[in-house]
């Protein structure tokens, strides 16, 4: 007769003068939950993995749920973590949701926001220009052909395209400077 059930059991009938002690294995609990409790004279319950945490099959009795990656999240319950979707990132592992991508000022661009990562802003290339903050993935645009982009003011501004001077063109877009005409 046992004087105690092993970790890995609970007492589903107690010892008395008139019976044994009966000691019953702790079950394993369905994708999504985790086995909480179990030991001493309680069978435990089934618990729902947290936000942020997943369990991806039933494991053994005492299996835990795991924290999401960064770059992926998951609510509560999950059998796996979802990827950040598009215009999302999660840097930190095991997190209930990702976070929005940043917008970013006249004249400057978001790259490399997504996944695991909040990206940065960048200057609009040269020959481009971005007038207002708009969403996470506003893009810079071209200045047209015929004119061309001037340092002199900002990527932030339609003022920074300027047409090309007299005896000069520019047949692309996108360019800082203009060509001389041929005499």
């Amino acid at each position: 007769d046992l004087d105690v059930c092993s970790s890995a059991e609970w007492e589903s009938v107690a010892k008395t003068h008139t019976s044994h002690r009966v000691c019953s294995t702790c079950q394993s609990c369905a994708a999504g939950k985790f086995r909480a409790g179990c030991g001493g004279s309680a069978e435990g319950t089934c618990t729902a993995c947290s936000a942020g945490t997943y369990k991806d099959g039933p494991g053994t009795w005492n299996a835990v749920c795991t924290a999401c990656d960064p770059g992926s999240s998951s609510g509560a319950g999950a059998k796996a973590c979802v990827a950040c979707a598009t215009g999302t990132y999660q840097e930190r592992d095991g997190q209930a949701q990702c976070e929005s991508c940043s917008s970013c000022a006249a004249g400057r661009v978001m790259a490399g926001c997504g996944l695991a990562s909040a990206g940065s802003c960048t200057e609009c290339a040269d020959g481009t220009y971005k007038v207002e903050e708009g969403a996470w993935d506003a893009t810079c645009k071209s200045c047209a052909k015929g004119r061309y982009g001037n340092m002199a003011f900002g990527k932030g501004t339609a003022s920074y395209c300027q047409d090309c001077d007299t005896g000069k063109f520019q047949l692309l877009g996108a360019q800082i400077a203009c060509q001389q005409c041929s005499t």
